[in-house]
């Protein structure tokens, strides 16, 4: 999964105008609760009205049919604790 979003960062940067820093990776171990919910607190504080955001999301996920909802499971989310998890509907 590394290598792929690796690939998927250097399409953004290379063959579009994404930069360096516009494109945030959170590889492994990075990839916690608190670091992704950062990423995107981040993001919203950069981002204006008309710009676009990409995600690339290569980890493991989980819906939940009773919610209707699914969500990602960062990697320091203990087993079958949806609570943990970070919904991927906003």
């Amino acid at each position: 999964a590394v290598h792929d979003a690796t690939e998927v960062k250097d399409v953004l940067t290379n063959k579009y105008t994404f930069t360096d820093t516009e494109v945030i990776t959170l590889f492994n171990e990075q990839a916690t609760r608190q670091n992704i919910y950062a990423s995107f607190r981040e993001l919203a504080g950069k981002m204006e009205g008309n710009d676009n955001l990409v995600i690339y999301y290569s980890g493991h996920g989980y819906y939940d049919a009773a919610m209707n909802e699914g969500y990602w499971v960062p990697v320091d989310a203990p087993a079958q604790s949806e609570g943990d998890y970070f919904a991927n509907t906003y």
